[in-house]
């Protein structure tokens, strides 16, 4: 019954409802004088939400762009609560926690909906099977998604031939772990981004490669990875012309090239990239990673030789190692 815009209900007997009613399988509340109640409304000591209708709100209930849950019983609810095999937060005032939020120390990522989430990196912190987050190096580059072993090689700016070399492997647990570090040599002309690179302009290229096997002067140290021992009839071609660019072939193929085994110092022990491997002419070739020389490289990664033996010995084809070569202001773009 609507009486001076107000709503009252009249049981069956006649007798004004207050307090809560039950009408048509809804719940509703009248006030002590009979009147319909609307919005927010405490009751021993509990929060109700009665909508603009006067239905008692329960589960889930958008009020002034903030979303709330509520009990059957139409409690609202507070703290930890699972709906639907997923974890939700609610605040203490009932709103529904979402992005960063900070829950008995320990910090949380909810997404919009709301939803807890966990198994997954976001904004450099690795969010566990519980949903607690631990901050930590994670690789976001979708070239390095499917990679557990990586040499980052960082050099100050484009133009440096100075880097310095970290070795991450990820673990069991997802956990990118620095295992090591070192510094080296890259090209006299520093770095070229691979897209943009050129033969023979003495520049590393700038980007991600995979590591796909070595070969040295010197004997198989222990690396898992195919190794090549050098000959004297061992050249890498870098004739754009030739079908064999940028490939080792055991004969001299004459103009560009390089004999090898002439480099016993830097190729006593190298890695083999992937750089160019599509033959791309003038984009050129026998991009390594080496023992340290004299000096700056031609266009490869160069170390230390204990460090390059390590690394050999380290290195697992089974865990799709790659290199990853950067100036250091725009190693953001890879990892957090």
């Amino acid at each position: 019954k609507e009486i001076n815009n107000n709503w009252y209900y009249l049981r069956d007997d006649g007798i004004m409802a207050t307090q809560w009613e039950k009408v048509n399988d809804y719940w509703y509340y009248f006030g002590s004088n009979g009147a319909m109640q609307k919005d927010w409304k405490e009751i021993n000591n509990n929060w109700y939400y009665l909508r603009d209708d006067g239905i008692m709100a329960t589960q889930w209930e958008k009020v002034n762009n903030y979303w709330y849950y509520f009990g059957s019983n139409g409690a609202m609810q507070k703290d930890w609560k699972e709906i639907n095999n997923n974890w939700y937060y609610l605040r203490d005032d009932g709103i529904m926690t979402t992005q960063w939020n900070k829950i008995n120390d320990y910090w949380y990522y909810f997404n919009d909906d709301g939803k807890m989430i966990n198994n997954q990196y976001i904004d450099g912190w690795r969010i566990d099977n519980n949903g607690v987050a631990h901050y930590e190096k994670a690789f976001r580059n979708p070239k390095l998604e499917n990679s557990n072993q990586i040499i980052v090689v960082t050099t100050n700016n484009m133009s440096t031939s100075y880097c310095n070399i970290e070795i991450y492997e990820k673990n069991d647990s997802g956990e990118w772990n620095n295992i090591d570090s070192t510094t080296g040599r890259v090209g006299a002309n520093g770095l070229a981004y691979i897209e943009n690179r050129v033969q023979s302009t003495n520049t590393t290229p700038a980007g991600v490669m995979s590591i796909t096997g070595a070969f040295g002067v010197k004997n198989n140290p222990g690396t898992k990875l195919d190794y090549i021992k050098v000959n004297n009839n061992m050249y890498w071609d870098l004739n754009s012309e030739n079908s064999t660019y940028n490939r080792l072939i055991n004969y001299n193929p004459g103009g560009d090239y390089e004999h090898l085994i002439s480099y016993p110092r830097q190729y006593e022990y190298s890695l083999i990239t992937d750089y160019n491997h599509n033959q791309v002419p003038n984009k050129g070739g026998a991009i390594f990673v080496h023992c340290l020389g004299r000096g700056a490289t031609g266009g490869c990664v160069s170390m230390p030789r204990e460090k390059m033996i390590e690394i050999l010995k380290w290195i697992d084809p089974k865990k799709n190692p790659k290199i990853l070569v950067i100036p250091k202001d725009d190693l953001d773009d890879y990892w957090y």
